[in-house]
């Protein structure tokens, strides 16, 4: 399997560069409260879901982007994350986990 993950289209894929065959990328959409005000409809500016993967003893995986690019509710932005913001956001993931907060980790 190593020779699948140091190919190009891999390298291409996985950078938000490409779509490899089978997959359907998607950002979501949703409504929310943003800065404390209700903001009405939200969306993945940054994340693109490339597909799930289900594992050999049935785990279900979803295979995301994050900063890879613009998506369809990017607004007026690029969709690009500085890898500071990212870090944060996988910290702030982590503590809220292991303080017992649920999450979508």
């Amino acid at each position: 399997e190593t020779e699948c993950t140091t190919s190009d289209d891999f390298a291409k894929a996985f950078s938000g560069k490409t779509v490899l065959s089978g997959m359907k990328p998607f950002a979501q959409n949703y409504g929310g409260h943003q800065f404390g005000h209700w903001a009405g409809q939200l969306g993945d500016g940054r994340a693109m879901s490339l597909g799930e993967v289900v594992t050999s003893d049935k785990q279900r995986w979803e295979v995301q982007l994050k900063g890879a690019g613009m998506t369809p509710y990017s607004r007026s932005a690029d969709g690009r994350a500085v890898l500071r913001s990212s870090i944060r956001e996988f910290l702030c993931s982590e503590a809220m986990f292991h303080l017992g907060i649920p999450t979508t980790r």
